[in-house]
């Protein structure tokens, strides 16, 4: 079943694939995860619900409106929310002093 959240504007996002994510990752209370294509927030809010306040997840996205709309409604802790791109998750692991994660989300969208 796909979660549907709704950003800033109003409109409704659909995580597709949540389910399927969500068994792959078997995210458990204290797991660490990065979603490193935050976009709408589904996915991220699912690994927190998961991981609960003693877990950890980094989600980030180069835009910054999705950045600013998730700061707003996704639970902060675990959520650590970044404006960077996927592509800098070396610079922004060094930056938090995050080192392992039980795993990585990239939607890329193929």
């Amino acid at each position: 079943m796909a979660s549907s959240d709704p950003d800033s504007s109003g409109t409704i996002h659909v995580s597709v694939l949540l389910e399927e994510c969500i068994q792959w990752l078997m995210p458990q209370a204290g797991g660490r995860f990065v979603d490193g294509t935050l976009g709408g927030g589904g996915h991220t809010r699912a690994l927190a619900d998961r991981v609960g306040p003693t877990g950890f997840v980094l989600a980030i996205d180069r835009d910054a409106k999705a950045v600013r709309a998730a700061r707003e409604w996704l639970p902060q802790p675990p959520c650590a929310i970044y404006q960077a791109s996927f592509r800098d998750l070396p610079e922004v692991f060094a930056e938090l002093e995050l080192a392992p994660v039980d795993g990585v989300l990239l939607d890329l969208g193929l």
